[in-house]
């Protein structure tokens, strides 16, 4: 039978790999193949979403698919892909029929990528990070390492530009700790540092997400009897209404998860000048630009993208060097 080839865009960048569709594959049987022939340009917060949707589709109608990609040495944006961890952890979830297992193929994996464009801004991509909770007895255990990841990569800028680097580290944290509490998978991120030609601007852009159903669905799915029938009556704006209010929590038999950190991460991500979108139910959301729990300014800060986008956080924050 005949691959159901994905192509993938020219540009894996940015948050562009959550929006754009695919063929609807759900009734089909044959393996896929994941065509890089196009790609020019690769960066570590796109490759992060793009991996999550391709696990999601090799995982797809409750079994594993089988996959295929190129040879090795296709072209240079492919290497890319390789080197930031891309193939190393779809492996992980479904081994493919390949040869990204061989000795050449390891070499590439988890490796820092460095480019620069014609525009003179070096981007210096990190290799993909899973959040793995799954291998810990207790879920929010996974975070420890987490927390050391970002520090290793964002430390020695926080030095030398005006980064407040405990607040980002607070409001990925949260992010990746409702991943460990409302889902039973890992999380992934991607990390992009962009510099200019003066080194005088520092840019920081990460995309960061899970396996699971999103917080509109998982506040459907886990509301109490008593708010299940008003929940048919809410749209999206109700839904993140709920999710933004200070100790609301789908979580209500739990000792530790107390509904502040999604009011931690939207507040956070203003004190800092942190521009944060989250990508939920066929829509993206600016949760720097909501001012006030209101219907009105929720629903004005949320856009239709007229698919399902899975979801998935993006967030990018300018600084100047110090002194």
């Amino acid at each position: 039978m005949k691959d159901l080839i994905i192509k993938v865009w020219p540009e894996i960048q940015g948050y562009l790999p959550a929006i754009l569709p695919w063929q609807n594959i759900k009734e089909k049987k044959q393996s896929i193949f994941i065509d890089f022939t196009n790609c020019v340009s690769v960066d570590s917060s796109g490759l992060a979403l793009l991996l999550i949707r391709c696990i999601k589709l090799i995982e797809s109608d409750k079994k594993k698919r089988k996959w295929k990609s190129h040879d090795i040495n296709m072209n240079d944006a492919f290497r890319k892909v390789i080197d930031l961890n891309f193939f190393n952890i779809l492996n992980e979830y479904n081994p493919s029929e390949m040869l990204f297992v061989d000795k050449e193929f390891k070499k590439y994996h988890n490796n820092v990528v460095v480019s620069v464009d014609e525009f003179g801004i070096e981007t210096i991509s990190i290799p993909i990070h899973c959040i793995n909770f799954k291998k810990h007895l207790r879920r929010r255990d996974g975070l420890k390492d987490f927390r050391e990841w970002i520090r290793d990569n964002l430390d020695r800028y926080a030095t030398d530009y005006n980064i407040n680097l405990n607040q980002i580290m607070l409001i990925l944290n949260e992010i990746a700790k409702n991943t460990a509490d409302h889902t039973l998978g890992d999380g992934f991120i991607g990390l992009d540092i962009k510099t200019d030609r003066s080194k005088e601007i520092i840019k920081i852009e990460f995309a960061i997400g899970d396996l699971g159903v999103g917080i509109n669905n998982n506040i459907k799915d886990t509301l109490p009897d008593n708010m299940i029938k008003r929940f048919a009556f809410w749209d999206l704006t109700q839904t993140y209404l709920f999710a933004l209010k200070e100790y609301a929590t789908t979580k209500t038999d739990s000792n530790f998860n107390k509904g502040i950190g999604m009011n931690i991460i939207t507040s956070g991500a203003k004190n800092v000048g942190l521009e944060l979108s989250v990508f939920d139910a066929k829509s993206r959301g600016l949760l720097n630009e909501i001012k006030k729990l209101s219907h009105k300014n929720v629903r004005e800060n949320f856009f239709n993208i007229g698919r399902p986008v899975g979801f998935y956080y993006f967030g990018k924050i300018k600084a100047n060097k110090v002194g």
